[in-house]
């Protein structure tokens, strides 16, 4: 049984070197439909989160060393132009075509193992590490191992939800926030009990992934992650 996330604690901690790591998906979190601003104006989009370990990069937390992980917030479309689509499309090693685009589940990602490149940002002197690209796994180099537990939370899939208790709290905070529970009138509290409040409007069906038209080519699967 793999290390729980939500139990970590975020200590200070130096940033992770920028350069290329081996990595695994160990959580896809569909958080909903959330409210965002970009030059002024404000959007509701459905958003997924996803967290990956780095097994080789560990840090002390109360007295034990455990892997690190970083998390990437992607708007939740398959768009040709999506940044979504982008990635999984170099993470699997090429794009989907048609067929594969109108069978896709986003949870089939989970526990995918990857190759993650940081780069670095300074604000205020400080430094910053972020997900700068995510692709296949290099041939012949060896998969990193599963170290901390796995999750699959869908805002639209009430099976889904018994891991919300352990998922951090920055999270389960996200999730509150999306319009589907306020449509719904729930909240969740930190154990993943519901939680009956005023109903708000209601939520856009936008959460649905809808495929983007583009050519069908003949090629080989066999090699794909996903």
């Amino acid at each position: 049984m793999g290390t729980n996330i939500g139990s970590w604690k975020r200590p200070s901690a130096p940033a992770m070197d920028a350069g290329t790591y081996s990595a695994r998906c160990c959580a896809v979190i569909e958080i909903g439909i959330q409210k965002t601003s970009w030059q002024g104006q404000e959007k509701e989009q459905p958003q997924i989160l996803l967290i990956f370990e780095f097994p080789t990069e560990t840090i002390e937390i109360d007295g034990e060393q455990k892997p690190r992980w970083m998390s990437q917030i992607y708007t939740k479309s398959i768009n040709e132009k999506s940044k979504l689509r982008k990635t999984l499309a170099a993470w699997r090693g090429r794009d989907f075509n048609n067929e594969e685009l109108c069978d896709f589940d986003i949870a089939k990602v989970l526990n995918v193992a990857c190759t993650i490149t940081i780069s670095h940002t300074e604000k205020e002197g400080n430094t910053y590490a972020n997900i700068a690209s995510i692709g296949k796994m290099m041939k012949g180099v060896p998969e990193p191992a599963n170290v901390l537990k796995q999750f699959h939370f869908d805002i639209d899939d009430d099976g889904t939800w018994g891991c919300f208790a352990d998922l951090p709290e920055w999270i389960q905070a996200k999730i509150n926030q999306s319009e589907e529970l306020k449509f719904r009138g729930i909240q969740l509290d930190k154990e993943g009990n519901r939680i009956q409040v005023a109903s708000s409007k209601s939520a856009d069906n936008g959460s649905q992934i809808a495929p983007s038209d583009f050519e069908e080519l003949d090629r080989d699967d066999s090699s794909l992650p996903f």
